[in-house]
């Protein structure tokens, strides 16, 4: 068993077959993560930000899309 130091988040690391539609993008000034539905349409997956009202904000919810 090996133990890894890293802060690189897991899912860099040791990618999965459903992460290949993701992809990190920066809008409204927040980085997010976000899954390609279409050639112009991605559903937010993950949002990267150190301000606790954006967690807040409805519009930057996981599952929305963007």
């Amino acid at each position: 068993m090996s133990v890894l130091y890293t802060t690189m988040p897991l899912e860099l690391m040791f990618p999965s077959e459903e992460s290949t539609n993701r992809q990190y993008v920066k809008r409204q000034g927040r980085l997010m993560e976000v899954e390609l539905v279409d050639y112009n349409q991605a559903k937010l997956v993950r949002l990267f930000s150190t301000d606790p009202n954006d967690y807040l904000n409805e519009q930057l919810q996981p599952g929305v899309f963007v």
